[in-house]
């Protein structure tokens, strides 16, 4: 997943507390699910860090030839409940993660409203898996 830096939100933020988000996944069972584009396995309930990389150019056409600014890294997620997902769950940016957001997402045919990636992620209830 591609994370495309918003000209409106260009600076990375804060959390000063903790936010809601969502996250599609490939596969779910025995208590952990697995990110659908980096294979990433998560347990439930389980705290993860790592670093988010400074915005780059990304060198796909699409995003060269408009000069967007992408972040390949950090836990990519969504404000609102997408509907591209037959797995979704319930996540958490804990209070104090450093994270983007962005109301542009057109990658790979998906599209969400509005998107976040973060240097945290707490994955903590499936809601939805049909």
């Amino acid at each position: 997943m591609c994370f495309t830096i918003d000209p409106d939100y260009p600076k990375i933020q804060i959390a000063i507390k903790d936010i809601i988000c969502y996250k599609g996944v490939s596969s779910y069972e025995n208590n952990y699910c697995t990110s659908y584009f980096t294979g990433f396995k998560y347990e439930i309930g389980k705290s993860y860090k790592t670093k988010i990389k400074f915005p780059i150019i990304n060198q796909f056409l699409f995003f060269k030839k408009y000069n967007k600014k992408t972040i390949m890294e950090g836990f990519h997620s969504y404000k609102e409940i997408p509907d591209d997902y037959h797995i979704i769950f319930k996540c958490i940016i804990p209070k104090g993660s450093k994270y983007y957001y962005s109301g542009i997402h057109l990658t790979y045919n998906l599209r969400s409203d509005s998107v976040y990636v973060s240097d945290q992620i707490i994955i903590k209830e499936n809601i939805r898996h049909w």
